[in-house]
């Protein structure tokens, strides 16, 4: 995968695109889209679908995130997210198991985590995942 290449959390789709939400980091999202250097993992996918207020939205949904290149759910996936959540809890952390698989989807992948989430801010001291925070997209330290 390209080096570029972002993993979106839902927590970034919902804080970048609801209405209100930061004008900076729509651009900046839709500049990453444009350019390919978007990509999403079936956790996101079923974490934003569960949202849809309705059918319509749901297939509208769904289709344009099926349409985004998915990093898979490999092994080696799922055994950095047990081994993480293992390491995460005898630290006296615990995190709810779809962010450790999240993570664990973005460091295998090698690739940049964007977020609206403060646990992954405490999850990446363990597992060394990169981060942006939606809220500086579109300032000097939305760079990884």
């Amino acid at each position: 995968m390209a080096s570029k290449l972002r993993l979106l959390d839902s927590s970034a789709w919902i804080a970048a695109l609801r209405p209100g939400g930061p004008g900076e980091a729509v651009a900046v999202l839709r500049e990453w889209i444009h350019r390919k250097q978007v990509a999403t993992t079936p956790p996101v996918i079923a974490e934003i679908l569960q949202g849809a207020r309705d059918e319509h939205e749901y297939r509208q949904l769904s289709q344009r995130l099926r349409a985004l290149p998915q990093l898979a759910c490999t092994r080696p996936v799922w055994s950095r997210a047990w081994e993480s959540s293992f390491r995460l809890r005898r630290r006296g952390l615990t995190f709810p198991l779809m962010d450790i698989l999240i993570a664990s989807v973005a460091v295998e992948h090698g690739v940049t985590l964007v977020h609206a989430d403060g646990d992954f801010e405490q999850i990446k001291k363990v597992m060394g995942l990169r981060t942006v925070h939606v809220a500086t997209l579109g300032t000097p330290d939305d760079q990884p």
